[in-house]
This record gives C-alpha cells, structure tokens and sequence, in this order.
C-alpha cells in the first residue's frame, strides 16, 4: 500500500491509546482489549477518566476561541 495502512494491519487484540481515550470518553470506536485496558488504569487511577474529559473541554474551549475570537479559519 502506497499511503496509509490497510484496515487488516489494525491489532485490536492489543490497547492503543487513541481508542482507548475514546474509551473514556464514552465513545464507540474502541475494543474490548481498550476497554479492559481502561478498566486496568481506572482501577488504579479513577481520576484519569475525569482528566480526559477535562482535557476534551479544554480543546472545544481552545478551538471555539481561535476559530471565533482569533480569527483562525484552518486547522491541521
């Protein structure tokens, strides 16, 4: 495959940490070896989901200042 990956190359047996913030977060784009994963940290750190949900604000907070106050009009 010339750019990217094919869907085939996916590990979902594994946790990744993109699907695992999805996790917690209350998403669906994540598997059950992220949301074991999840379960792992949240019994050790509960906070973590709090923290993710917090960062999620943050970055819509971001975003709306830049795009409506700042005059932003592209984002990478």
């Amino acid at each position: 495959m010339e750019h990217g990956f094919a869907v085939s190359e996916i590990d979902t047996s594994r946790p990744h940490p993109a699907r695992m913030y999805d996790a917690y977060l209350g998403g669906k784009d994540n598997y059950a070896a992220d949301r074991e994963a999840v379960r792992q940290v949240l019994r050790a750190a509960p906070e973590v989901r709090d923290t993710a949900r917090a960062n999620r604000a943050f970055l819509q907070r971001a975003v709306r200042f830049l795009a409506g106050e700042a005059g932003i009009r592209q984002f990478l």
